[in-house]
């Protein structure tokens, strides 16, 4: 497991996204992601249309595509939910975006309606990825695996606030 361990009864939850079955991040077929280059996390194969926001927090990046959010919660946590791999040559196809950059949202929220079947036929995997940007800064634990099935707004990992505090 690639998160640290740490006292549950500081978490703070990040949910699912979106209902269907985890996937781990080095197991998905992106090296930037799957490396952890961007950041730590997991993956999500989607199993609806619609893509909700995984904590409180403000809307720091919309891309115009629909394919990418950055969220920052308010204790400072930084997000990157990214739809589907290589997407962004879709140029917007397949996206509809319910939210604007700067806007404060809740968990749950619908940030983005995708056609995930178009998406598969235009060629494309359509697993969101979940990533903490600023892992460094957080003690993490992926409480969702392998596999597991997850409901939208199940928790899928904990984080306890930042190692310094």
């Amino acid at each position: 497991m690639i998160f640290d361990k740490w006292k549950k009864n500081k978490k703070q939850e990040i949910k699912a996204v979106s209902e269907g079955k985890i996937k781990n991040l080095e197991n998905v077929k992106d090296e930037v992601f799957s490396k952890g280059l961007i950041g730590k996390g997991l993956a999500i194969i989607p199993e609806e249309n619609t893509v909700r926001s995984p904590i409180d927090g403000i809307l720091t990046v919309v891309f115009p595509t629909g394919h990418a959010f950055g969220i920052t919660g308010k204790d400072g946590v930084e997000l990157l939910i990214h739809i589907g791999i290589d997407t962004v040559n879709l140029k917007g196809e397949g996206f509809t975006i319910l939210v604007k950059q700067g806007q404060e949202i809740k968990q749950g929220e619908p940030l983005v309606n995708c056609d995930f079947r178009l998406i598969e036929e235009k060629g494309y995997q359509t697993d969101i990825l979940v990533i903490v940007t600023n892992h460094d800064q957080f003690c993490l634990e992926q409480v969702s695996h392998e596999n597991e099935h997850v409901e939208a707004q199940q928790s899928i990992i904990y984080h306890c606030g930042r190692k310094n505090e």
